[in-house]
């Protein structure tokens, strides 16, 4: 039946993917480590696979091994993104298929609720299954069928998700036809629903029709779209960040430094646009000049040699883009990089001395620069004595950098955009969010399982007590449990 397969040998080979896709993206809360190490056993156990060691078998099963190989490495890919951690193997995966896996997943409430149990909850007007219904029949459901025939995600990836979807579909097909019968405000919501999907498509078949010069500049990679007013922003934004981070004195790599000599230089006059793309007097002031920061950080100790690095940041646009047709979709190239890579390390080499550069893109870097930068071919990413390089896209956030760089890496700390005030304001975000989501499905929440999935104990300690206070719940200490939030009349 299964040709020359060893089963009992491919189960083997499965067990520590079968437990990532059991936990799905609750595997996050798991220690960094703990993932690379489950990562490299799925990916090697894989490759066994790959190598026949189980022998063959026959297409349809060995197409579902193999996406439960992949499907497992996509959640654990996943898991990284969210969580904002570096880990260069992961990128095997494109955005497309992370975002395709992460709006799937929306929807694992109905892993553990049966038809039935959908059905009740549609009857008690549960907001969360309505709310997943809704999106269900906007977009969610046309656009995932859309995703699942798109020839460039990989076709292990699509037969996961497909079979994924297809179960959630089926459980909810069967619980909205029961309930509908008997559910007249039900049938007539869905009928809005419908309505509101088809407004919604003529609205995209409207924006998708592109002026002539639109166009024409799509005929380049169109991956990315930033308006001429919002360039600037990103741009004064940059700058402005930066220097409120950097100030008097930052830490780096564990050592005191002052910041001196730091100024702000304008690359680019913009003044020479004027009167000849037609640009209005306030559009010309919207235009990027591409502003740079430029200063160094000098090591603070009274006694031997004091380190001393050249700081450059510099924030990059098509200026020429802007000025012509008011925008610009295409990311930043290897060619534009190797631009600035040259004149800095030239620079650095003739100086004899080690400069930091920062270079934030506000349409990202095209595909191709993170193979030279941050791949896992770790032999061609970007390494000098002279110059250690963070990228940063300023539409995402994201960081490129040769992780074997340790200068890199801690100068990537500096170039990030969000302050301290404001990553735990985005804490508070994700941890009210988690206890939300905890009382969806259990009437109680435990400290100890907040603590495991964010740390910081004092912290949440006080965020639980707070949220506690605001919602008018009750906090309760239970022994061998610990904290524990209720309701009121629990």
């Amino acid at each position: 039946m299964f040709a020359e397969g060893n089963i009992e040998c491919v189960e083997k080979l499965l067990k520590p993917a079968r437990r990532v896709l059991k936990v799905g993206m609750p595997v996050k809360h798991d220690a960094f480590e703990q993932r690379v190490e489950l990562w490299n056993k799925i990916r090697m156990n894989y490759d066994s696979y790959l190598d026949e060691e189980c022998d063959t078998f026959l297409k349809d099963l060995d197409q579902h091994f193999c996406s439960l190989f992949d499907g497992a490495l996509l959640v654990l890919a996943a898991s990284f993104r969210e969580n904002g951690e570096f880990f260069g193997a992961a990128n095997i995966f494109s955005d497309k298929e992370v975002k395709l896996f992460r709006n799937i997943e929306r929807y694992n409430l109905f892993e553990i609720l049966s038809a039935d149990d959908i059905r009740k909850k549609l009857i008690q007007k549960d907001d969360k299954v309505l709310e997943l219904l809704r999106d269900y029949y906007v977009s969610m459901d046309s656009w995932v069928d859309g995703q699942l025939e798109d020839p460039s995600l990989r076709l292990t990836l699509r037969y996961y998700l497909k079979k994924k979807w297809d179960g959630y579909k089926e459980k909810l097909n069967l619980a909205v036809s029961s309930s509908v019968v008997e559910l007249d405000w039900l049938k007539s919501l869905i009928g809005s629903w419908e309505h509101e999907t088809e407004n919604r498509v003529e609205q995209v078949e409207e924006k998708v029709r592109m002026p002539v010069a639109e166009k024409t500049l799509a005929e380049g990679k169109g991956t990315r779209y930033v308006k001429l007013d919002e360039v600037k922003q990103y741009e004064l934004n940059f700058i402005g960040r930066l220097e409120y981070r950097l100030g008097n004195k930052v830490t780096f790599s564990s050592r005191t430094y002052k910041v001196e000599e730091l100024r702000e230089i304008k690359q680019v006059d913009t003044s020479r646009f004027a009167g000849v793309s037609g640009l209005s007097a306030q559009d010309l002031k919207s235009l990027p000049e591409n502003r740079s920061l430029v200063g160094f950080l000098t090591e603070k100790k009274l006694l031997g040699k004091k380190q001393r690095y050249n700081l450059k940041a510099l924030f990059s646009a098509r200026v020429e883009k802007y000025a012509e047709v008011g925008f610009d979709t295409d990311p930043l190239e290897l060619k534009d990089l190797n631009a600035c890579l040259v004149d800095s390390r030239d620079e650095a080499k003739e100086k004899g001395e080690r400069v930091l550069l920062c270079l934030a893109s506000p349409t990202g870097f095209e595909a191709s620069v993170g193979k030279y930068i941050s791949s896992e071919n770790f032999h061609r990413n970007f390494l000098s004595k002279y110059l250690s390089v963070c990228l940063l896209d300023l539409e995402t956030g994201k960081q490129l950098y040769n992780p074997h760089d340790e200068v890199a890496k801690e100068f990537a700390k500096l170039c990030e955009l969000e302050t301290e005030t404001e990553k735990n304001e985005k804490l508070k975000i994700s941890v009210r969010k988690t206890i939300e989501d905890s009382f969806l499905l259990n009437d109680f929440v435990v400290l100890e399982d907040i603590v495991k999935s964010f740390g910081n104990f004092l912290f949440l300690k006080s965020l639980f007590y707070d949220y506690a206070d605001e919602k008018s719940l009750k906090i309760q200490f239970v022994k061998d449990v610990g904290l524990v939030m209720m309701q009121e009349n629990s």
